[in-house]
């Protein structure tokens, strides 16, 4: 199983485009476009809660085998592609992820506009996974960042957690929480940034300790670098312990409370930033 990125996110921008980045969600799930921002965000939440039915990709899928290699995925509420679908339908119709070889037009054509085989390529931006087995002509994708191809950042697809809105006067706040695997979802975050012409905000901790930061995606490295507070401080030594378990259970103690600090000082710091207007020059 792979370690798991645990992130708090806010976007914070004008009314208005907190409010197009709603109906983004909505669109998508066929609703129609809100013109009020709090009915347009309770809308989103109502709709979320219509889609708990929850698939995996794979060839168990309804009953789906290594013949008829479908893959279909429903993270149940509302997901990052709620908001960011697939760029094409066949990433969710065949596993080309897993059963390439079986269905190489699809495969192939997938890479010819997208740069990605299979669901598991789009969703973390690898590419060159035996690609050339499919396609050894240029693709239409050469020269385009993840970003812009509907890439995440992380594995799989994930639900938005705890999710607020605060509107004081002309701006909007979004906050909520996503667990995501391998890595925070920075293709993701890129394209809101980038799309809706609004402030985004990360607090990260990956389970292994990997990285622990929190921070504004900063338009002129597109989030490239985030920077790293390194390992958090003062966390117990293992030698200090008689046995695991002791160290174990001071370790997640430890972890929960910085943790929580973490997320108090992230907060702190999104509502003390002011609405950058850079976005400006997107439009």
């Amino acid at each position: 199983m792979p370690n798991w990125s645990y992130n708090t996110i806010a976007l914070k921008g004008k009314k208005e485009n907190i409010l197009k980045f709603i109906n983004e969600g909505l669109k998508n799930s066929q609703v129609s476009e809100k013109t009020d921002i709090e009915e347009a965000f309770n809308t989103l939440l109502e709709e979320g809660k219509r889609k708990k039915t929850n698939y995996g990709f794979g060839s168990n899928s309804r009953g789906n085998s290594v013949d008829n290699p479908a893959a279909i995925e429903m993270v149940k509420g509302v997901t990052m592609r709620t908001f960011r679908p697939y760029p094409d339908d066949s990433y969710l119709t065949y596993d080309t992820t897993n059963y390439s070889e079986k269905i190489p037009e699809i495969a192939k054509e997938q890479y010819r506009k997208f740069g990605h085989i299979g669901w598991y390529d789009i969703n973390a931006a690898y590419r060159g996974m035996g690609n050339e087995k499919f396609y050894n002509g240029e693709s239409e994708a050469k020269g385009k960042e993840p970003w812009e191809l509907g890439c995440l950042g992380t594995k799989w697809d994930a639900e938005l957690n705890c999710l607020e809105l605060n509107v004081v006067g002309d701006e909007a706040v979004i906050t909520f929480n996503v667990d995501t695997a391998w890595s925070y979802p920075d293709h993701w975050l890129i394209w809101i940034k980038r799309t809706f012409c609004v402030n985004v905000f990360i607090c990260a901790h990956e389970e292994g300790n990997a990285f622990n930061f929190y921070c504004e995606i900063d338009h002129e490295d597109d989030g490239k670098d985030y920077g790293d507070f390194g390992n958090m401080e003062g966390q117990p030594d293992h030698d200090d312990y008689d046995n695991d378990d002791e160290y174990y259970e001071a370790w997640s103690e430890f972890e929960n409370d910085a943790q929580e600090k973490m997320r108090s000082e992230f907060f702190d710091y999104v509502y003390n930033c002011a609405v950058d207007a850079w976005g400006e020059f997107l439009k």
